[in-house]
């Protein structure tokens, strides 16, 4: 089964210089890799599992870094930017690839015409050798866009350890349990149980939404406590298995 997250797109009205300006710019911050996939299966970007390079998409593809002219001030974080100037309509995948822990943001502008682009940008979590699937559509209209995450039942037991071990939630007591839910909801799914498998998704929402109200209202503690990120992380998947139908 596989089930997506729809994102919000966000259109906002762009001045190009040129007439029949057209582009897709993927840009990635994290200890991360990433391969676009276009609509006829070529490819563009680096696997780290096989350290396969693909180049296969008239593009430019790299890591792009700014040097700080004042010893005092941090350079940015290097970007690994995806740009191709001659896109083609339909569906491309991209998939995320971890080398370290980290936390990581997509960020995605298609552009169709000079008075019209998609910009939107994402966050999400990974451990090394994980991939995260995500699809996105871009047509000559610029109007029909979308980014959607691919989202599996194990996908929600993989954002949850990922998030532990960012320190992202609170401590093992909280990670046990939550973990706990989760492994009642798979073992469910493995049964064929949609209605119970909904009731356990259903009380981990809860639970995540009691730990993250009490956050917010400043009473976190080491052992008890979900930051925005992983709240916004772990409550998608809970939505989006929520949704699936069985």
């Amino acid at each position: 089964m596989r089930i997506t997250i729809l994102f919000m797109c966000l259109l906002c009205g762009q001045a190009f210089a040129q007439d029949d300006f057209k582009v897709i710019d993927i840009g990635a911050w994290g200890e991360v890799e990433y391969v676009v996939t276009d609509p006829k299966g070529r490819r563009a970007g680096v696997d780290p599992r096989s350290e396969v390079r693909y180049g296969e998409i008239n593009n430019s593809y790299g890591v792009y870094s700014v040097d700080s002219e004042d010893p005092d001030i941090p350079a940015p974080p290097s970007v690994m930017e995806f740009i191709t100037y001659s896109p083609i309509a339909g569906t491309y995948r991209l998939t995320i690839f971890g080398v370290s822990p980290s936390k990581y943001r997509i960020a995605v502008t298609m552009a169709a015409r000079p008075s019209l682009s998609t910009v939107l940008t994402l966050e999400g979590v990974v451990d090394s050798l994980q991939s995260v699937e995500y699809s996105f559509h871009y047509d000559t209209t610029g109007r029909n866009a979308w980014f959607r995450k691919i989202i599996e039942p194990q996908s929600l037991r993989q954002d949850l350890d990922n998030c532990y071990k960012l320190d992202l939630l609170g401590g093992r007591p909280l990670y046990t349990d939550l973990k706990h839910r989760v492994k009642k909801y798979e073992q469910w799914m493995e049964r064929k149980g949609a209605v119970k498998a909904r009731h356990e998704l259903q009380k981990l929402k809860e639970k995540l939404d009691q730990v993250h109200e009490k956050t917010k209202r400043g009473t976190r503690d080491k052992n008890h406590f979900v930051t925005d990120l992983a709240y916004r992380i772990l409550q998608e998947d809970i939505e989006a298995l929520l949704s699936a139908k069985n």
